[in-house]
């Protein structure tokens, strides 16, 4: 049986240096950057974005360990977010979208 030990969404985006400006403002590292491709991670997550591809609304999902925390320094840096609600099925989360309209959640489980 295969094992995979990751996934790296690619997302569309409009401008690779409009991407970057935004996640680097948001602490996320710039794992590649070519013309048209940018490669980020953080906490041993990547993601990519390509201007290469067709332009669609994507939706990623992370889980960091404290929401509560990712959700407050997101909106400390200005980043507009929802409010964090907890969820029917044991999840704490909050969403927000990029510059191109790509949606993304974070959530963590709520502690017992």
């Amino acid at each position: 049986m295969t094992t995979f030990k990751s996934i790296a969404p690619i997302i569309y985006c409009s401008s690779i240096a409009e991407a970057k400006a935004f996640w680097e403002k948001l602490d996320w590292n710039i794992v590649a950057e070519m013309p048209n491709y940018l490669i980020l991670g953080h906490s041993g997550i990547d993601f990519h974005y390509s201007n290469e591809i067709p332009q669609t609304v994507s939706m990623v999902y992370l889980e960091p360990e404290n929401v509560d925390a990712v959700h407050a320094e997101y909106q400390a840096k200005g980043i507009e977010v929802s409010e964090l609600i907890n969820q029917p099925y044991g999840m704490r989360e909050f969403n927000m979208v990029d510059p191109f309209g790509n949606h993304f959640g974070f959530g963590s489980v709520i502690p017992e």
